[in-house]
Protein backbone atom coordinates (compact mmCIF):
# COMPACT_ATOMS: atom_id res chain seq x y z
CA UNK A 1 0.00 0.00 0.00
CA UNK A 2 1.40 3.20 -0.62
CA UNK A 3 0.45 7.14 -0.87
CA UNK A 4 -1.59 6.19 -4.38
CA UNK A 5 -3.68 4.35 -2.44
CA UNK A 6 -5.07 7.31 -0.64
CA UNK A 7 -8.27 9.71 -1.51
CA UNK A 8 -7.29 12.02 -4.10
CA UNK A 9 -8.23 14.84 -1.54
CA UNK A 10 -5.63 13.24 0.52
CA UNK A 11 -2.96 13.27 -2.05
CA UNK A 12 -3.24 16.80 -3.68
CA UNK A 13 -3.37 18.34 0.03
CA UNK A 14 -1.23 20.86 -0.04
CA UNK A 15 0.80 22.49 3.42
CA UNK A 16 -0.13 26.00 4.07
CA UNK A 17 1.86 28.98 2.93
CA UNK A 18 4.12 30.69 5.33
CA UNK A 19 5.17 33.98 5.50
CA UNK A 20 8.82 33.54 4.12
CA UNK A 21 9.45 32.14 0.95
CA UNK A 22 13.01 30.57 2.72
CA UNK A 23 13.88 27.36 4.17
CA UNK A 24 13.04 27.60 7.74
CA UNK A 25 12.93 25.11 10.79
CA UNK A 26 8.75 25.81 10.96
CA UNK A 27 8.63 24.52 7.21
CA UNK A 28 10.88 21.75 7.59
CA UNK A 29 9.10 20.38 10.61
CA UNK A 30 5.87 20.66 9.06
CA UNK A 31 7.01 18.94 6.40
CA UNK A 32 8.03 16.31 8.25
CA UNK A 33 5.12 15.93 10.08
CA UNK A 34 3.10 15.62 6.83
CA UNK A 35 4.95 12.82 5.17
CA UNK A 36 4.58 10.89 8.64
CA UNK A 37 0.71 11.60 8.68
CA UNK A 38 0.51 10.82 4.56
CA UNK A 39 2.56 7.51 5.32
CA UNK A 40 0.21 6.53 8.66
CA UNK A 41 -2.83 7.06 6.56
CA UNK A 42 -1.66 5.32 3.59
CA UNK A 43 -0.53 1.99 6.21
CA UNK A 44 -4.30 2.10 7.79
CA UNK A 45 -6.12 2.57 4.58
CA UNK A 46 -7.24 5.90 5.27
CA UNK A 47 -8.57 5.56 8.33
CA UNK A 48 -7.57 8.09 10.84
CA UNK A 49 -8.55 6.66 13.92
CA UNK A 50 -6.19 3.22 12.94
CA UNK A 51 -3.47 6.47 11.79
CA UNK A 52 -3.18 7.87 15.01
CA UNK A 53 -2.70 5.33 16.96
CA UNK A 54 0.32 4.11 14.43
CA UNK A 55 1.97 7.56 15.63
CA UNK A 56 0.78 7.06 18.99
CA UNK A 57 -0.75 10.02 19.34
CA UNK A 58 -5.45 11.24 19.98
CA UNK A 59 -7.28 11.13 17.28
CA UNK A 60 -8.61 14.40 17.78
CA UNK A 61 -4.72 15.61 18.07
CA UNK A 62 -4.63 13.98 14.42
CA UNK A 63 -7.63 15.61 13.11
CA UNK A 64 -5.99 18.96 14.24
CA UNK A 65 -3.10 18.23 12.59
CA UNK A 66 -4.40 17.55 9.40
CA UNK A 67 -5.95 20.50 9.02
CA UNK A 68 -3.03 22.42 10.23
CA UNK A 69 -1.13 20.68 7.41
CA UNK A 70 -3.82 21.27 4.97
CA UNK A 71 -4.55 17.53 4.35
CA UNK A 72 -7.94 17.63 5.96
Amino acid sequence: MGVHDLPPRIVAAQPRAHSTTRFSYRAGVDASRRELVLKALSQTGGNRAAAAKVLGIQRTYLLKLMKALGID
